[in-house]
């Protein structure tokens, strides 16, 4: 499957990628996989109906598994017709919600930016801050939050209250690389 994606061959590969669903590997992540690649295979054909239909039943089979989520956010922006914001905003919600990881925040946060939606980047850290208590995940909202309030706000006060909250929980997450990044960011951004 993953060579014929790869070869532009999607029909070929829905019907290889539903071999692997309907025959799952031992390991369940394998089989999680299959249902991502045959939603991928399904989205290439432009048939997001399929796509949204794989990826819940994904959900139902591994409900504490985030990547179905994420993939329903980003057919919101292959087929906006079938999604409204506030479903973009209920997929990204839920993929923290059952993952809450500073992976999870920085692929919600990275797929709304790159789709030029910084203030929705912005909203969803301060709703799920509220949320979550993964202190590595709390503390890349924070940085991101810090950013986002130069960038958006221009409110360089509100951005060192959030670089602090970050650098505290990096702290208490035990990443020292992101505790540097903090010092790094606060230096740089507002010159301390």
């Amino acid at each position: 499957t993953v060579c014929l994606m790869q070869n532009q061959k999607y029909e070929k590969a829905i019907t290889t990628a539903q071999k692997a669903v309907d025959n799952p590997e031992e390991n369940p992540l394998f089989h999680y996989d299959a249902y991502m690649i045959l939603a991928d295979a399904y989205t290439w054909c432009g048939n997001g109906k399929d796509a949204d239909k794989v990826l819940r039943q994904a959900i139902k089979k591994y409900p504490n598994q985030a990547g179905a989520y994420t993939h329903l956010a980003e057919l919101y922006f292959f087929f906006p017709s079938d999604y409204t914001k506030k479903d973009l905003e209920t997929f990204l919600d839920k993929a923290v919600k059952v993952e809450p990881t500073g992976k999870v925040v920085n692929s919600c946060v990275m797929l709304l930016c790159s789709n030029q939606l910084m203030q929705d980047a912005m909203n969803f850290c301060e709703r799920n801050l509220l949320v979550v208590k993964d202190n590595d995940a709390k503390g890349l909202m924070n940085y991101y939050l810090a950013q986002f309030y130069v960038m958006l706000q221009g409110d360089y006060a509100k951005a060192k209250t959030a670089l602090n909250k970050a650098r505290e929980n990096f702290v208490k997450a035990g990443n020292t690389a992101m505790v540097n990044e903090c010092d790094s960011v606060k230096k740089d951004m507002l010159g301390e």
